[in-house]
Order: C-alpha cells, then structure tokens, then sequence
C-alpha cells in the first residue's frame, strides 16, 4: 500500500495554513477553500453556514471548532432563529478565546 501521509495525518502543515488565506482571485473576497474567513475581537475564525440553519466553525489556532446541525430554517426562515444562532457563535467565540 502506498503511504502518502503519516498515519493519522489528514492535512499537512501548508494545506492548513493555506485555510486561513483569502483564496479568492483578487485576495478580498473573504474567503478561502469553502470557508468564510471571520474576525473576533482581532481573532481570525473559518466558518460555514447551511440554508437550513447548520454551522461548522474553525478555529485552528486554538484547535477547537463548533458543529450545529438544524433544519430549523426549512421551509420557512426564521429570522429568530437566525438570531440565536449568531448569539450562539458570539458565547461560543467569547468562551474560547477567554480561556485562552
């Protein structure tokens, strides 16, 4: 069998940096491969967000992420709901970083 990578290593050093590099085409669109490069607070997060309301979040530097699987969004969006999931990012983003 033809081993590539060291077991157990999905990403090299260089793909995960690359991660939190605009890869647009004029490098100011704010985003990299699929994800949405964010700021807290001077700290740089990925993000992605679903129309049914899921999230994924990233936060490499602090090796810690954010999963929020919903379908609360379909068939009729929420704005409420849409509300709460950000203030859900915001405690999550503020809770990591202060124990940082």
């Amino acid at each position: 069998m033809l081993q590539i990578r060291q077991p157990g290593v999905v990403l090299t050093p260089a793909t995960l940096d690359r991660l939190s590099q605009d890869q647009t085409p004029m490098q100011d669109g704010g985003r990299s491969f699929g994800w949405q490069l964010n700021n807290f607070n001077g700290q740089e997060f990925l993000s992605q967000t679903g129309y049914t309301g899921t999230m994924l979040v990233l936060v490499p530097q602090l090796q810690s992420g954010l999963v929020l699987l919903s379908n609360r969004v379909h068939p009729v969006v929420g704005e409420r709901y849409l509300w709460a999931r950000e203030r859900l990012l915001q405690t999550y983003l503020a809770e990591i970083w202060s124990k940082k």
